[in-house]
Formats: C-alpha cells, sequence, structure tokens
C-alpha cells in the first residue's frame, strides 16, 4: 500500500463506520430510546375518509360527463345542421334540374 492509497482507506473506513452505526441505531434505537410504534388508524376514520374521497370523485366525474355531454350536444347540432344544409342544397339542385328539362 503506497502513501497515496491511505486516505482512501481511511474515507472508505469512515463510510464502513457510518453505516454500521446508522444500521445499529436504525434495529437497536426503538427498543433503547423508547420510541413508540406508529400510531394505529382507526377503521371508522378511515371508512368516513375513503367515503368523502369517493363522494368528492363522484361529484368530479358527473362534472366531467356533463361537460361530455354537452359537447357532443353541440357538435350533433352542428351536424345535424349540417345534413339540413346539405339536404337543401341537393333538393335545390334537383328541382333545377327538373326544370331544365
Amino acid at each position: 500500500m503506497s502513501p497515496t492509497d491511505t486516505p482512501d482507506v481511511w474515507a472508505n473506513l469512515g463510510i464502513l463506520l457510518a453505516a454500521a452505526v446508522a444500521a445499529l441505531a436504525g434495529y437497536f434505537g426503538p427498543r433503547v430510546f423508547g420510541k413508540t410504534p406508529a400510531p394505529k388508524t382507526d377503521p371508522v376514520l378511515t371508512g368516513i375518509g375513503l367515503a368523502l374521497g369517493d363522494k368528492e370523485q363522484s361529484e368530479r366525474m358527473v362534472e366531467c360527463l356533463d361537460r361530455i355531454a354537452r359537447a357532443l350536444e353541440a357538435i350533433a347540432d352542428k351536424r345535424q345542421t349540417e345534413m339540413q344544409d346539405t339536404m337543401e342544397e341537393i333538393l335545390e339542385r334537383l328541382s333545377e334540374k327538373e326544370k331544365r328539362r
């Protein structure tokens, strides 16, 4: 081992030591320091929260479907108007052809 490798060895040992301390603290920490475990969720409160989320999601879905329905109605009205205009043009052409005969 050359003298230039010494800082690398010390850095790697420091990282290994820090990892070992972090692993030990994570494993023994709750037992030694008396950390409280995460609170348990109450099924009733969870159900209420989910129901409120479902209600909000349902309201959003209804709003979106309403907008889609209005857009489709507008498209259908436009197409119907275009079809009526086309039919009138066809009738005019036919009547002109009959007049020419």
